[in-house]
């Protein structure tokens, strides 16, 4: 792909995220399981390519008064991943995160206007809450059963800004 077209595309996708990202990954549950955790399911869901998926969700949130009501979600190896478009949250709930995870894992990265997270739930527990203060000497609010468990993930959030740490050899821990 030449250089112009990728950057092109890349813009195209960030356009979904006006002010908000919602990124929800999910492990043991079928597409259709997760479609139900997300409020719809295999009679109400409809199945689109991401153009269709895009002028629905746009057509549907005009219908809604500006509400956010459409996800794609699809396969990526093992894990189901969903996208919330334009103010989408739905995936970033506690309780969603939970039924989730009911069989697996459940990771979710959440950055809005005056909110960053990340969750990763293993068996409907949370074993880290990361909330997002701000740089510093510790820059997040940690909750869950091991809350230092993604820190290799993350990385040094110092004062000096973010520095990567081992990624290339991470393996998700199942608890």
């Amino acid at each position: 792909m030449p250089l112009n077209d990728m950057k092109e595309h890349y813009s195209d996708i960030a356009g979904y995220f006006s002010e908000t990202l919602c990124i929800t990954w999910c492990e043991g549950l079928t597409l259709d399981e997760v479609a139900v955790v997300f409020g719809s399911g295999p009679d109400t869901g409809l199945r689109y390519d991401l153009v269709e998926a895009e002028n629905a969700g746009h057509e549907a949130r005009e219908e809604a008064g500006g509400v956010a009501c459409s996800a794609i979600a699809g396969q990526l190896g093992s894990w189901l991943v969903v996208v919330e478009p334009d103010y989408g949250d739905t995936g970033s709930d506690h309780e969603t995160l939970r039924a989730l995870s009911a069989k697996g894992k459940a990771l979710n990265v959440y950055s809005g206007v005056n909110s960053h997270s990340l969750d990763y739930y293993v068996n409907a527990q949370p074993l880290t809450v990361l909330q997002f203060i701000e740089w510093g000497e510790e820059p997040f609010h940690r909750q869950g059963e091991q809350p230092h468990l993604l820190d290799d993930l993350v990385g040094d959030f110092s004062a000096s800004g973010p520095r990567t740490s081992r990624r290339s050899r991470w393996r998700w821990p199942s608890g």
